[in-house]
């Protein structure tokens, strides 16, 4: 697909992704052949003079024939939210639609936390010191069938990201696209990314919980007789809580967490290697990667900061209200 507009800039006024000659900081790009969350993208890199990302305006794509699990964009909106659905055509004419929800590229007084994440971004003139964002969206599709095209959205508008959220003017631009085939017959699972982090189980003395994301790329459903394990190995390392894969279907992602704690003489927060291997019956899988082994301490950094996520019982509500309203809170802005 033809490149549209130009988002990446080199110096003020180089680039113009919302009209106005805004634009991402060309020197904090990732490389070309960029792998996030376990997918691959080819992100399209800085031009003197060319463009580097499409608006999405209603376009049909033809992807390679074959099954796909998944669609994951790496894009962002102008001023305003930008939503709207991608329609999957199948080769026996069937449709699907999932919807598209995509923030703007930097937000203020309400700051995105983003997937590619920009210290900054260039205005017009000079730069502006608020972070700016492109993040990664995912549509799921039916990997039972083949797929022969996908439209993309068509977004002229969007709910502004100011109180109220009011209808305004925006477009989205997406960076890259790429599809997560679903190649395997049977029984198949495969590790889409695996990844240490800085969370503990809950009620442990800091068993720290690597998360796992494991796709079933074959098409039979993963039932509980199946007794799939996903466990982490590593030197100085041990798996003390497996986790337990009940029931998948074909195409389907289970988000796993696995507990694991350091043995002696492992210092927390050492990198290592280490694998992530799934067995059951009639599975088998393994997949290599890159591992803080234990919780390091509290770096008074961004990084640091950044590191650290909401913990499971946060993830694993269901209903709640939760109501703050202080000095910090837009509505409470006054003389005080």
């Amino acid at each position: 697909m033809q490149m549209t507009k130009k988002a990446f800039a080199a110096s003020p006024g180089d680039a113009d992704f919302d009209g106005i000659h805004s634009g991402y900081p060309a020197k904090y790009l990732p490389e070309a052949g960029l792998t996030y969350a376990g997918v691959d993208f080819d992100f399209p890199q800085y031009r003197e003079t060319g463009n580097d990302n499409v608006l999405a305006m209603g376009q049909t794509i033809m992807p390679p024939a074959g099954r796909y699990s998944s669609i994951h964009l790496l894009a962002a909106a102008e001023t305003a939210i930008a939503t709207g659905n991608i329609t999957t055509t199948y080769t026996d004419n069937t449709t699907t639609t999932a919807p598209v929800l995509v923030d703007p590229f930097w937000a203020w007084p309400y700051p995105y936390d983003g997937d590619l994440i920009f210290p900054y971004y260039l205005t017009n003139s000079s730069v502006d010191y608020n972070r700016s964002t492109i993040f990664q969206t995912i549509s799921w599709v039916d990997s039972t069938k083949e797929i022969s095209s996908i439209k993309l959205p068509n977004v002229t508008a969007g709910s502004s990201s100011s109180p109220g959220g009011a209808v305004q003017d925006t477009r989205l631009h997406i960076f890259a696209m790429s599809l997560v085939p679903a190649t395997g017959s049977g029984l198949a699972l495969e590790v889409q990314h695996a990844r240490s982090t800085n969370s503990w189980m809950e009620g442990t003395n800091k068993t720290q919980i690597f998360s796992v994301k494991v796709n079933n790329v074959g098409d039979d459903w993963i039932m509980a007789n199946n007794s799939v394990k996903v466990t982490i190995e590593a030197s100085g390392i041990e798996t003390v809580v497996p986790g337990i894969i009940n029931r998948l279907r074909p195409g389907g992602q289970a988000a796993v967490q696995v507990g694991v704690t350091n043995s002696e003489g492992t210092v927390p927060g050492t990198i290592g290697e280490a694998t992530v291997r799934i067995i059951g019956q009639g599975v088998n899988t393994s997949s290599t990667f890159n591992a803080t082994l234990g919780i390091p301490a509290y770096d008074a950094t961004y990084e640091s900061i950044y590191s650290h996520e909401s913990p499971s019982w946060y993830n694993n509500g269901k209903f709640g209200i939760f109501i703050h309203w202080g000095v910090y809170s837009v509505p409470g802005w006054g003389n005080i």
